[in-house]
């Protein structure tokens, strides 16, 4: 055999075994690789931190043994693809490039460096492998998409979130002897050469959790909460139509149906492949509110996807998100729901809230015998608790008053836009109609412009509440003068023209410190198209005045006979 009369004095200088012979090729790469590396084989094969300088030396051996047809040899070349399909396994190929009476390598396990050799990530064991049919010394393995995530999310602990990670792969191969026909005699295991492979970008999970309980069929009698769900999904869908060439991370979502049960309605999926089955039209309006359990639940979802956050924590369009389309008031109160969002910041995971107004409407289902599921508390209220909304903001999420129901999907469009930065980060919000936004001023930092882009011609009125923190000093394009509404609220109106661009800056001091919020509102109804009658609100002076008149007319028709509107 190959080696078996070299003396372990040629490996280790001054004789540590005297001369005793080696028994063959196994033993002389064990020895020749304590005398090399200056640690036993196996030594740096422990997940955790390594010596990289032990381990460049180890490698070193690897790539001696692997060109000699002893241990295994990967490159890029043999894996062109290996890494490139976020959502697909990953199939690594090796070869033994040996010749004559060599062993064959049949057992394997492959091991996952860190680029700059201080780290063992990951170690999985690739079982037996027999070499192809048609290509001799050739091995196949499919490494789990599973195992390919906790890979990623090692890497992102470690290094932090990155456009893309670097790996050294390095397959230790064993000869079993199994089919040797001399009898068994297992040899190895030997280390082959490290080769360096790139993970393309990782992917962006959200959860999008929607409310299914009674109040809705008051809230949102159309499910219009359904329609702005579905199209946050295709949303998502079209950016990952184009994330590769924007250089964005593939949107992965998962949907969550809540009332007082938390249903799962799909598990994380490709946004392109979910958003043609819209899955919450599956939601109806039933139950009561667990407002609570739909953002552990959500949690939990995202945390076996990345269980560790990065260090330090990361507040970009890459960051984990729950977004939560509710009509509020949980029925354990919000102390628990202060408690979910606190989780979810522990774990940087971030919040962002739509808030459907529900004034009254328990007691409105409550009058007409009609609960729907729902529990018998008086109502549902307009606004939770400051401090739910500070934990929202505090974690780097969102929270919202949605006016109406048609403005779920301007919230959702919102949405987007919010995911890049967070709250005090931002320079700039493109705000919606009816969305009425919260921020926090900080003392010494300017609140960001608010633009608002006009989609029909009219006038426009903003509000500020400043919560007793702040008075403001509103201008739109530089000017205004706003005017008290009382209980901490400062507006301003101004004309718009549609498809025109609005600055709105708050001019706070620069002491403002605290919660606030800011909506816009249509006040005067865009013009009718020529041929067409804008109708007149019910409860206008004008509407009541023609309702009055036509209710004479029919009194005096009933005396004389005579139709409404002629005459003689």
């Amino acid at each position: 055999m190959p080696f078996a009369s070299v003396s372990a004095s040629a490996i280790y200088p001054g004789g540590a075994r005297g001369t005793a012979p080696l028994s063959g090729i196994s033993d002389f790469h064990k020895h020749f690789y304590k005398s090399y590396v200056g640690k036993p084989v196996g030594d740096l094969d422990k997940e955790g931190p390594v010596n990289a300088q032990e381990l460049e030396r180890a490698l070193q051996v690897g790539a001696l043994f692997a060109e000699h047809g002893m241990a295994a040899s990967i490159s890029r070349t043999y894996s062109p693809h290996a890494f490139k399909e976020l959502d697909k396994p990953v199939t690594l190929i090796w070869k033994q490039l040996k010749t004559g009476t060599m062993p064959g390598l049949d057992k394997f396990e492959v091991l996952f460096y860190a680029q700059k050799l201080d780290r063992l990530l990951m170690k999985l064991d690739a079982g037996v492998l027999n070499p192809l049919s048609e290509s001799p010394n050739v091995y196949q393995w499919e490494m789990p998409q599973e195992k390919v995530a906790v890979l990623r999310r090692e890497l992102e602990k470690h290094e932090g979130q990155k456009d893309e990670y670097k790996v050294a792969i390095v397959v230790k191969g064993t000869a079993t002897g199994a089919q040797a026909a001399a009898g068994k005699v297992e040899t190895g295991p030997y280390y082959g050469n490290a080769e360096i492979f790139t993970l393309s970008p990782g992917l962006r999970y959200s959860v999008i959790a929607v409310d299914s309980s009674g109040s809705n069929q008051w809230t949102d009698p159309g499910n219009l909460r359904i329609l702005a769900a579905n199209g946050m999904v295709q949303d998502m869908a079209q950016v990952n139509e184009n994330a590769a060439l924007l250089g964005l991370r593939p949107h992965m979502v998962a949907a969550v149906d809540f009332d007082r049960r938390i249903m799962r309605l799909a598990d994380f999926t490709l946004a392109q492949e979910l958003a043609p089955k819209n899955v919450f039209n599956a939601i109806d309006s039933w139950g009561g509110t667990n407002i609570v359990g739909a953002i552990i639940y959500s949690v939990q979802m995202l945390i076996e996807k990345r269980p560790v956050p990065p260090q330090p924590f990361s507040y970009d369009e890459n960051t984990p998100r729950i977004y939560l389309l509710s009509d509020l008031d949980d029925e354990g109160g919000f102390n628990g729901v202060i408690s979910a969002i606190n989780q979810a910041t522990a774990s940087n995971i971030i919040i962002n809230l739509g808030h459907l107004v529900p004034l009254n409407v328990k007691a409105a289902g409550a009058a007409a015998g009609d609960l729907r599921g729902e529990s018998q508390r008086p109502q549902k209220l307009a606004e939770p608790l400051d401090p739910v909304i500070e934990a929202l903001l505090a974690g780097g999420g969102s929270y919202a008053v949605l006016e109406n129901a048609q403005a779920q999907q301007a919230w959702r469009r919102l949405m987007a836009q919010l995911s890049a930065t967070p709250p005090w980060a931002r320079t700039s919000v493109n705000l919606p109609l009816d969305v009425r936004l919260y921020g926090y001023a900080r003392a010494g930092a300017a609140e960001p412009v608010y633009l608002f882009t006009a989609p029909a011609s009219g006038r426009v009125r903003v509000v500020v509440d400043g919560k007793g923190h702040f008075v403001p000093a509103l201008t739109v394009d530089g000017t205004g003068a706003q005017v008290s509404l009382g209980q901490d609220q400062y507006a301003l109106e101004f004309d718009v023209t549609a498809g025109q661009t609005y600055r709105i800056n708050l001019n706070e001091p620069v002491s403002a410190q605290g919660l606030y919020s800011i909506v816009l509102r249509q006040i005067v109804t865009p013009p009718a198209p020529a041929g067409q009658v804008t109708p007149v609100p019910a409860s206008h002076p004008l509407a009541l005045g023609a309702l009055g008149a036509l209710v004479l007319c029919a009194a005096r028709r009933r005396l004389r006979g005579r139709a409404c509107g002629r005459t003689r």
